[in-house]
């Protein structure tokens, strides 16, 4: 299921004018949290608030934090082409859970990959060179490239509403006629 938060940021988002990578991190927080925790943290180092577009927690629910279309705050020097999706937990520590690998969460990240024509997925530990073990069954997956483009205007969906956005994930997801 996923779920659209309606979060306070501590000043105005820029836009992001191109999305080439999808990056997967880790909260690296083994105890349970919220997207709204993490929210609170950053704003408490002085952060705009959180810095991920979306946060799955340990039931694989997904969560809609900064807006997609803006810059985000995760990944040094990748921010300005990038979507940054968070997963709930410390891999150094425990695994990723049934639900965070579930196919649900699967196809929300294919659906990324079909929505930014172009982008490639990247783990988080990729970019700075540490490695995070415990998500090496999701990284050895091969789901992630391959997947053709759904429309012929790339700019489709980064014109279409947060509304419209989630409904369409929900229907790709879980083939919803409520749409």
């Amino acid at each position: 299921m996923t779920h659209q938060l309606q979060l306070k940021f501590n000043e105005e988002l820029k836009p992001r004018k191109e999305t080439e990578y999808i990056i997967l991190h880790h909260s690296g927080v083994k105890s349970r949290h919220t997207a709204e925790d993490i929210h609170r943290w950053h704003q408490n180092r002085g952060w705009a608030g959180i810095g991920y577009h979306y946060f799955i927690n340990k039931e694989g629910e997904i969560y809609t934090c900064r807006p997609r279309d803006t810059v985000g705050a995760h990944a040094k020097d990748y921010n300005q082409n990038s979507i940054g999706v968070c997963f709930e937990g410390d891999f150094n520590k425990e695994k990723m859970t049934d639900a965070q690998l579930s196919l649900y969460v699967i196809e929300f990240i294919r659906f990324l990959r079909i929505a930014y024509p172009g982008s490639s997925v990247r783990f988080c530990d990729e970019l700075d060179g540490h490695k995070t073990p415990n998500i090496e069954g999701f990284r050895k997956a091969d789901f992630w490239d391959g997947y053709e483009v759904i429309t012929s205007d790339p700019g489709e969906f980064d014109r279409m509403s947060e509304e419209d956005f989630q409904k369409l994930v929900e229907f790709y997801i879980d083939g919803d006629e409520n749409l």
